[in-house]
């Protein structure tokens, strides 16, 4: 009778335990090159000035 448990699945369950422990260990982790969060919020453009500042011409 089968049992519903065989070789093939505890070979997938060992294979995704593995997995997830490896990913959990690598996911999160600070590598030393990310911005900071301010400078991820403003955007890459922070420090231009908006288009807009210019004065109007004067006629």
């Amino acid at each position: 009778m089968n049992d519903g448990i065989d070789i093939y699945t505890i070979i997938i369950l060992v294979l995704a335990v593995f997995i997830f422990f490896k990913l959990r260990s690598v996911l999160g982790t600070r590598t030393g090159h990310e911005r900071r969060p301010t400078d991820v919020q403003r955007g890459p453009q922070a420090d231009a000035p908006p288009a807009n500042d210019r004065p109007a011409p004067q006629p």
